[in-house]
């Protein structure tokens, strides 16, 4: 009996070291998980310390190759781009090793410069290419961009193109998309998103010399000029529409045509009268405001140019912004007015004249009749 007592005890015995062995054993383990953990961390960030100085990029420039990731790029989307150029085979591999080694969510986005003769398909050509990507992308230089009074969206987007910033047909769609936040939106925005206007931002690109990023996003190129028009648009013009009892878009479809119809600035305010005048008139035909630049915008918009010469036939051309066949004003601003006209358009000179012709020195002569006016159209127009 004894005996078996003695035996049970030892069992038990046994029980609790083995139990005790069990424990150290989890808490060796978890300790030396933990010691790993942190040497191996350690290890990476050393390892990538040592290798970002040790790993050298000397291209030479005939081997240069631009590397261009786009904003929002994952570390898989890259891995698939390298392969698609034909700089890596293995995808995974490089998406794993990425985040082995610690670059996972450091690569930058913008153009990077590679070795097109370098082959970077091995471990070593791997981490050679982590590194170029993760730091900061080539930096084109600064341009400046001078977009004349009285361009339009489509002469300043040539404009932009010819300094080197690459406008595609997704350009406007991003950039209309934005979500501005400017004062003058608040009057405007319905009317620029109109569906008769070619482009939204007709009339508000505002005409100035920029100094741009030619690898800036969409929206912040176009917001460097409509952050130039907002500027311009001071409080007081906001007051003055009021009390011409006009929309802040009606105003500068005005002004637009005051920019390409007046060439002396002396004339601005003037010309800015006769609109006015033929828009108040109670003569219904006078609303017909037969404005030549209102047909040279569909020449412009659809050829690139004006028309040297128009016709009578011009005249009829049945589209919304020809004056001649629709009264009133155009459904949106045939350019982006300068500062000056703008003002001309809020303040117009107060007179009785609803007709002006061209003389062929750049002024016009003025008429209060309709008489006058075919008088002063054989007077210049057939000399």
């Amino acid at each position: 009996m004894d005996k078996k007592k003695n035996l049970l005890a030892l069992e038990r015995t046994f029980d609790v070291i083995r139990f005790i062995i069990t424990i150290l054993v989890i808490l060796s383990l978890v300790y030396l998980g933990v010691h790993f953990f942190r040497k191996g961390y350690d290890f990476v960030l050393k390892r990538n310390e040592v290798k970002d100085m040790e790993i050298a990029i000397n291209i030479s420039p005939s081997n240069e190759y631009e590397v261009k990731i786009p904003w929002g790029y994952s570390t898989d989307d890259i891995a698939a781009m390298l392969k698609d150029e034909g700089f890596i085979d293995n995808v995974f591999l490089f998406s794993i090793w990425s985040k082995f080694i610690g670059y996972e969510g450091k690569y930058t986005a913008g153009v990077h410069i590679v070795d097109k003769t370098e082959n970077y398909n091995t471990l070593d050509g791997y981490e050679k290419l982590m590194y170029i990507l993760s730091r900061n992308p080539k930096k084109k230089p600064d341009v400046k961009v001078f977009i004349p009074e009285g361009s339009t969206w489509h002469q300043t987007e040539k404009i932009l193109i010819n300094a080197g910033i690459p406008i595609d047909d997704a350009f406007w769609e991003v950039a209309k998309n934005y979500k501005y936040d400017y004062e003058f939106m608040k009057y405007t925005l319905e009317d620029m998103k109109d569906k008769d206007r070619s482009n939204m931002f007709e009339g508000y690109l505002f005409p100035d010399t920029y100094i741009m990023d030619p690898e800036a996003s969409p929206e912040v190129i176009v917001d460097k000029l409509l952050s130039n028009f907002e500027n311009k648009f001071r409080d007081e013009f906001y007051n003055k529409v009021q009390e011409l009892g006009i929309t802040v878009d009606e105003a500068i479809i005005i002004a637009s045509i005051i920019e390409r119809e007046a060439q002396l600035e002396n004339e601005r305010e003037i010309i800015s009268g006769v609109i006015y005048n033929r828009l108040n008139s109670n003569d219904p035909s006078l609303h017909y405001l037969q404005m030549d630049a209102t047909i040279q915008y569909h020449y412009i918009e659809t050829t690139g140019k004006v028309k040297e010469v128009l016709l009578t036939e011009d005249t009829k051309i049945d589209h919304p912004y020809n004056t001649y066949v629709y009264p009133d004003l155009p459904p949106g601003p045939i350019c982006s007015p300068g500062l000056n006209s703008i003002i001309a358009a809020l303040y117009p000179e107060e007179h009785n004249y609803y007709y002006y012709v061209a003389t062929g020195d750049g002024s016009h002569e003025f008429s209060q009749t309709y008489d006058q006016h075919l008088a002063a159209i054989r007077k210049y127009q057939n000399n």
